[in-house]
C-alpha cells in the first residue's frame, strides 16, 4: 500500500508511526535499529513483533527524520579539548585578586592595537594620543593593552584601573601617576620614573621593572610575584600588605622602605639593599639572601625559613 502525502513510508511488516510530522515527503524517513535512551538492556527497538528474534513488550521502531535539525547526537568530548580545558582551569591566577574594571582583566576590548587606535582608546573609546596627553590628564579605565609607548612623558596622568597587560612603557616619565588597580600584568617599566606614583593594588605579576625608580611609591597591596626588580630603587616607598613572591631583587634599593606583612616567599633578595628598612610580620620561606644583602641594623636576625646563597653578579650592559 502506497503512502498518501503527507505520510511516511513503513515496511510492509510495520504500521505508520503515530508520531509522524504533517507536511515530511515520502521516503525522508526510515526504521531505526539504535537503542532509545533509557530502553532496557538487549531490547531491539527496532525490531517488529513480526520478525524473528522480536521480544515481547519491545518499544515501538523509531522514525527518525533525515536532516532533522533537531535530531542531536552527543558525542565524548575530545581528548584535545579535555586537556584545554584543564589547562585553562589550572592557569587563573592564584595570588592577590586585584579588583575587576570594565577595561581591565577578563574584560579587553582589543588584544592587539589596531591602525586607528595604536596606542589604545580611552574609556570612551577615543583613540588616545601620547603627544596631547598633559599633566593631569584623565585615562581612568582606559584600554592600552599590547601597545608600545616607550618614552612617554606622562607625570600626574590619571589612570587607575585601566588594562595595560603587557605595554610597553620603558624609560617613561610617569612621577606621581596614579595607577591605582591598573592592570600591568608582564609589561615593561624597565627604566621607567615612577618617583611618588600611586601604584596601590596593581597588579604588576610578571613585570620588568628593573633599574626602575620607585622612591617613595605607594605599592600598598600590589602584586609584584615573579617580578623583575633588578637594581630597582625602592627608596622610602610603601610596600604595606604587597606580595613579592618569587621576584627577584638582586641588587635593588630598599632603604627605609616600609614592608609590613609583606609575603617574601621565595624572593631573591641577593645583595639587596634593606638599610633602615621596616621589616614586620613578613613571610620568609625560602628567600634567599647572600652575604652582600645589607640588613636593616646590626641586630636584624635572618628568619627561619630563609636561605643563604652564593650568588655571582652579572652587572647589566648599558
Amino acid at each position: 500500500m502506497q503512502a498518501g502525502p503527507g505520510q511516511a513510508r513503513t515496511s510492509q511488516n510495520g504500521p505508520g508511526h503515530p508520531g509522524m510530522r504533517p507536511g515530511a515527503r515520502p521516503g525522508t524517513a526510515h526504521l531505526s535499529t539504535s537503542a532509545r535512551p533509557g530502553s532496557a538492556p538487549g531490547t531491539q527497538t527496532g525490531a517488529h513483533p513480526g520478525q524473528p528474534g522480536a521480544k515481547p513488550g519491545t518499544a515501538e521502531p523509531e522514525v527518525v527524520y533525515l536532516g532533522d535539525p533537531e535530531k542531536v547526537v552527543d558525542k565524548q568530548l575530545a581528548p584535545k579539548k579535555k586537556k584545554k580545558l584543564a589547562r585553562a582551569k589550572h592557569a587563573q591566577h592564584i595570588h592577590h585578586a586585584v579588583a575587576p574594571s570594565k577595561a581591565g582583566r577578563g574584560g579587553e576590548v582589543a588584544r592587539h592595537p589596531s591602525p586607528e587606535a595604536p596606542h589604545g582608546v580611552d574609556r570612551q573609546g577615543q583613540p588616545i594620543v601620547p603627544g596631547k596627553v598633559v599633566p593631569g590628564t584623565d585615562l581612568r579605565e582606559s584600554n592600552m593593552a599590547w601597545v608600545t609607548i616607550a618614552n612617554a612623558n606622562w607625570p600626574q596622568v590619571e589612570l587607575t584601573g585601566s588594562n595595560m597587560r603587557k605595554i610597553n612603557l620603558s624609560k617613561a616619565n610617569l612621577q606621581r601617576a596614579v595607577l591605582r588597580q591598573a592592570d600591568l600584568f608582564g609589561a615593561d617599566l624597565s627604566r621607567c620614573r615612577l618617583k611618588e606614583a600611586d601604584l596601590s593594588y596593581a597588579n604588576l605579576t610578571g613585570v620588568d621593572l628593573s633599574r626602575a625608580d620607585l622612591t617613595k611609591a605607594i605599592l600598598r597591596g600590589a602584586d609584584l610575584s615573579g617580578a623583575n626588580c633588578r637594581m630597582t630603587r625602592f627608596e622610602g616607598a610603601d610596600l604595606t600588605d604587597a606580595i613579592l613572591a618569587e621576584a627577584d631583587f638582586p641588587m635593588a634599593q630598599f632603604r627605609k622602605a616600609h614592608l609590613r606583612n609583606v609575603n617574601l616567599h621565595a624572593a631573591n633578595l641577593g645583595g639587596a639593599n634593606l638599610f633602615e628598612a621596616v621589616l614586620e610580620d613578613c613571610a620568609f620561606r625560602e628567600t634567599y639572601y647572600t652575604d652582600e644583602t645589607i640588613k636593616p641594623d646590626r641586630t636584624f636576625q635572618w628568619p627561619q625559613g630563609t636561605i643563604k646563597k652564593k650568588i655571582v653578579r652579572h652587572r647589566d650592559e648599558d
